[in-house]
């Protein structure tokens, strides 16, 4: 037997994770903003929400949604940590996007095929800018015959290997 749920019978969830919920994306509609006000007038415990954010990688997103409804309700120090974590997030994010157009222009001088993907690709596919998804590493598919080829081009620009390839 499978039993049907109904909304009433669901557990509540956390303020904190619907108010991530609803600033995971890079548009809000007016009725995910309206949620949004009705949540802020809740009990919110700032410092989980923060490090959600941080953990799920939509940091930027929360700070951006938060920072454009201009609301009272949202502690001014939060918006302040939020927007500092966005900017080195920022920085380090085009610090990547810069270094993936180094990589792939030598690479292609190498006559090495190479694709990249997830990092700042899947930023700008899926959010259009690639600030507001956070990454940490660049990830590049080539052929395999060229992987030897590619790591020496990358140890002879400061690159070294954290595992033997």
């Amino acid at each position: 037997m499978n039993p049907t749920l109904h909304a009433a019978t669901l557990p509540r969830r956390r303020p904190e994770v619907e108010l991530l919920l609803c600033c995971a994306r890079t548009r809000m509609e007016p009725e995910t903003t309206e949620r949004v006000r009705q949540l802020l007038k809740e009990e919110i415990e700032w410092s989980y929400l923060s490090q959600s954010a941080f953990n799920h990688g939509i940091l930027p997103l929360l700070s951006c949604n938060l920072n454009n409804l201009h609301s009272d309700d949202i502690p001014k120090a939060l918006l302040t940590h939020l927007n500092d974590a966005f900017r080195v997030i920022a920085q380090w994010n085009l610090y990547l996007t810069g270094e993936l157009l180094r990589l792939l222009k030598l690479f292609q001088d190498a006559g090495i095929r190479a694709l990249p993907f997830k990092g700042p690709v899947l930023a700008v596919a899926a959010y259009g800018n690639p600030s507001l998804r956070h990454f940490g590493d660049l990830d590049i598919l080539m052929p395999r015959d060229d992987i030897l080829k590619a790591k020496d081009i990358l140890v002879s620009h400061g690159y070294h290997a954290k595992l033997d390839l």
